[in-house]
C-alpha cells in the first residue's frame, strides 16, 4: 500500500498513464520548436546573405539556400546528406595523414565529385527562386523582415527552454514512476511467495497434534514361548516358499517403464490423456493402419482446440489471436517432431491458418524432415550491403508496384543498380538462410517463413542456426516471437527437444498456451515425472499428454479401432496410398494424415518454397 501512496502521489491527479502521454506530447512539441528554430536559423541567414551580398549572375545557390530547400525536397535531402557524409569521411581520412594518391581517399573522393555533379545538374534543371533582398518569407507568403525573424527567434529560444525545463522535470518523474512499478511488481512476487509457504505450511500442521502413550511395558521374569524351535522352522518355510514370489515382485517394482496406456494413466492421475499414436512401420502401407493413425492425429488436434478455445493462457478469455501449442517429450526419441508435422498438417485440414516452428536447435529434425529453407528478400540484402539508399529503394518500390515489374529491374532501369552487382546480391541471396535466431532477433516473421507443401501450412526453420547458440535466446525473445506469430496465423504448432535437457524448451512452453508431453512406450516412470515437475515449476500450461508407439491391444481397447472395424465403403476407396517421397519426408504419422486428405495429398506433391510472404491473420479468426 505504501508503494501504490507513492505511486500516486508521484503520478499526481493525471494518474500514471497521463503522466506518460504527458511526457511523450512535451517531447514531441520540443522537437518540433527545434526543427522551427532551425528553418528560422537558415532563413535569417539567407536573408542576411541577400541583404549584404550582390546576386549571383549564375545562379548558383549559396549553402543555405540549399540546405533551406533540403528540409522540403526529398531528393536533394538524400544528395545533401550523402555529400556531408563523404566530406566527413574524406576529412577523417585526412586527419590520420593519408594522402591525395592513398586509395580510399581517391575512390571517396570521386564519389563526391559524382554527388556534386548531380547536385549541380538537379539545381540547373530545377532551379530555385530568388528571394528578395533584405526580407524573407512567411508561411502565408508575405514578406518578412530580418528584425522580425530575429525576435520570432529570440521568442522561439525562449519557449524552448520552458520546454526544456518541463521535459526534465517530467523525465524525472516518469523514470520515479518506472522504479516504483518495478518495486511494486517485485513486492507483489515476494507476497505470492509468503502465501504459497503460508499454505505448505498449513497443510504440514493439519496432522495428528499429540502421541498418546497407553503403556511403558515391563521386563518379562519368564520366557514367553519355549517352543521357538518350531516357530523358527515354521518361519523359515513361509520365507523360503515366499522368497521367490517376493524376487518376482521386487523386479517388477523396479522396472519403471510404462508399457501400456493403462499403466500410463494410472501413474499420472491428475494429467489430462488427449489421446494415443499406434506404433507404425516405416514402410506404411495398410490401409487400416493409416485410417487409424489418421484419426487419432485428428482426435488430438479436436482436444487441443475444444481445450483451449474458450480460454487462452492461464485462464483469461481468448477471443483475438492465434493459439500457441508446444510439443516436447521427456526424452529423445519419443516421436514429438513427428507429432508435430502430423499436427500441423491436421490443424491445415481444418481451415486453420497453421504454422510450424522448428525451436529444436540441436536436432532440427522438424526442418531436414520437410526440406524447408527461408532466404533473405533481395531488398533488404541491398540495404544489408549498403548497395542503395532507403529513399532510392523506396522510390524504385512504388515504381515496381505501379508498373507490376520485378524491383531489381527497376534499380537497374534506374541506375541504382548494376548487373553484375544485381548477380552478387542473388549470390548473397542464395548462400544465406534465416529462420528461428533471426525472427527472434527483430527480423520481420513473413521474411523468415517457408511454405510447408500445404495450404494452410507454413514453416518457421531452424535455418543457420547452431546447437551452441541456444544460449542467445532469451524468453523475451521467444515471447516476442510467439506474439508476432499468434497475429498473423490461427494455429502455431513448436516442435522442442527434450524438456528436461532443452533450453529453448522451457523458453516455449513457459511463453505458450499450451504444452503437449509425448510420451512413448517404454520411457520410464522417474523421468516423465520429473518432465511434468518441470513444466509446473516454469508455470508452463500442460495441456496434456500424448502416448506414442502402443501397441495393437491398446488401440483395439480404444474407440479409434472402431474407425477401421466397420466401414462404410472399401477403405481402399476412403484411404489412398501416399509417394515415397512424400512419406519419407513426413514419416509414417504424416503420411496417414495425408492419405487420408486428398486434397491435401494433392498439394503436397509440390516442394516447399522459399521466403514466402503472409498475410495479417483477420482479427476475428
Amino acid at each position: 500500500n505504501s508503494l501504490q501512496d507513492q505511486l500516486k502521489v508521484t503520478a499526481g491527479p493525471m494518474g500514471p498513464a497521463g503522466l506518460k502521454m504527458q511526457y511523450e506530447a512535451k517531447q514531441q512539441e520540443l522537437w518540433r520548436t527545434q526543427n522551427e528554430l532551425r528553418q528560422l536559423e537558415l532563413q535569417i541567414q539567407l536573408v542576411g546573405q541577400s541583404s549584404q551580398e550582390p546576386a549571383d549572375p549564375l545562379n548558383q545557390a549559396s549553402i543555405a539556400q540549399i540546405e533551406m530547400r533540403a528540409l522540403s525536397d526529398p531528393y536533394l535531402n538524400s544528395l545533401w546528406n550523402q555529400k556531408r557524409a563523404l566530406e566527413a569521411e574524406l576529412a577523417s581520412h585526412r586527419q590520420f595523414g593519408r594522402g591525395d594518391n592513398h586509395v580510399r581517399v581517391r575512390q571517396v573522393q570521386a564519389q563526391l565529385d559524382a554527388v556534386n555533379s548531380q547536385i549541380d545538374r538537379y539545381l540547373r534543371d530545377h532551379p530555385m527562386q530568388p528571394t528578395t533582398p533584405g526580407l524573407g518569407l512567411s508561411s502565408s507568403g508575405a514578406p518578412v523582415s530580418l528584425a522580425e525573424l530575429q525576435a520570432r527567434q529570440q521568442m522561439l529560444n525562449q519557449y524552448q527552454q520552458e520546454l526544456e525545463a518541463e521535459v526534465s522535470a517530467l523525465g524525472q518523474k516518469h523514470q520515479a514512476l518506472t522504479q516504483l512499478e518495478g518495486k511494486i511488481e517485485v513486492a507483489q512476487q515476494e507476497l505470492r511467495d509468503l502465501s504459497v509457504r503460508i499454505d505448505r505450511i498449513t497443510a504440514a500442521s493439519t496432522g495428528p497434534e499429540r502421541i498418546d502413550v497407553i503403556s511403558y511395558g515391563g521386563l518379562p521374569s519368564t520366557p514367553y514361548n519355549l517352543e521357538k524351535r518350531y516357530q523358527l522352522a515354521a518361519l523359515a518355510a513361509m520365507a523360503g516358499a515366499g522368497m521367490g514370489v517376493g524376487l518376482v515382485m521386487l523386479l517388477g517394482l523396479m522396472d519403471t517403464r510404462l508399457r501400456t496406456i493403462d499403466e500410463t494413466q494410472s501413474s499420472l492421475p491428475a494429467v489430462r490423456m488427449l489421446g494415443i499414436l499406434p506404433s507404425l512401420p516405416e514402410n506404411l502401407a495398410s490401409p487400416e493402419q493409416m485410417a487409424i493413425a489418421a484419426h487419432c492425429v485428428h482426435h488430438i488436434r479436436t482436444l487441443l482446440q475444444l481445450g483451449s478455445g474458450r480460454n487462452g493462457r492461464n485462464g483469461h478469455a481468448q477471443s483475438q489471436g492465434g493459439r500457441v501449442f508446444v510439443i516436447t517429450s521427456p526424452a529423445a526419441g519419443s516421436g514429438k517432431t513427428s507429432l508435430t508435422s502430423a499436427l500441423g498438417i491436421s490443424f491445415a485440414s481444418s481451415g486453420a491458418k497453421t504454422l510450424l516452428i522448428d525451436c529444436d536447435l540441436v536436432g532440427s529434425g522438424l526442418s531436414r524432415r520437410l526440406g524447408a529453407t527461408s532466404r533473405r528478400p533481395v531488398d533488404q540484402v541491398l540495404r544489408q550491403q549498403g548497395l542503395i539508399t532507403e529513399q532510392a529503394l523506396r522510390e524504385a518500390r512504388h515504381m515496381a508496384e505501379a508498373s507490376h515489374q520485378p524491383l531489381e529491374e527497376i534499380l537497374i532501369t534506374l541506375g541504382h543498380l548494376k548487373a553484375g552487382e544485381l548477380e552478387r546480391v542473388r549470390r548473397i541471396q542464395r548462400e544465406s538462410q534465416v529462420g528461428l535466431l533471426e525472427a527472434c532477433d527483430g527480423e520481420p516473421l513473413e521474411a523468415c517463413v517457408a511454405e510447408a507443401g500445404f495450404e494452410n501450412l507454413m514453416i518457421l526453420p531452424v535455418g543457420e542456426a547452431q546447437p551452441n547458440q541456444a544460449g542467445v535466446l532469451s524468453p523475451a525473445s521467444i515471447r516476442r516471437l510467439l506474439d508476432e506469430a499468434r497475429r498473423h496465423f490461427d494455429v502455431v504448432v513448436v516442435d522442442t527437444g527434450p524438456i528436461l535437457g532443452s533450453i529453448e524448451a522451457s523458453m516455449a512452453s513457459a511463453s505458450a498456451d499450451g504444452a503437449v508431453l509425448v510420451i512413448s512406450r517404454g520411457d520410464v516412470k522417474p523421468m516423465v515425472n520429473r518432465s511434468l515437475e518441470h513444466l509446473r515449476s516454469i508455470q508452463a500450461p500442460i495441456a496434456g499428454i500424448v502416448f506414442n508407439h502402443a501397441l495393437d491391444h491398446d488401440v483395439e481397447r480404444s474407440s479409434y479401432a472402431s474407425v477401421a472395424s466397420v466401414p462404410s465403403r472399401p477403405m481402399e476407396e476412403v484411404v489412398q496410398p501416399v509417394d515415397e517421397a512424400t512419406s519419407a519426408r513426413l514419416g509414417p504419422v504424416g503420411a496417414a494424415v495425408v492419405g487420408c486428405a486428398p486434397t491435401l495429398r494433392r498439394a503436397a506433391r509440390g516442394l516447399p518454397r522459399n521466403g514466402n510472404r503472409i498475410d495479417p491473420r483477420p482479427n476475428d479468426a
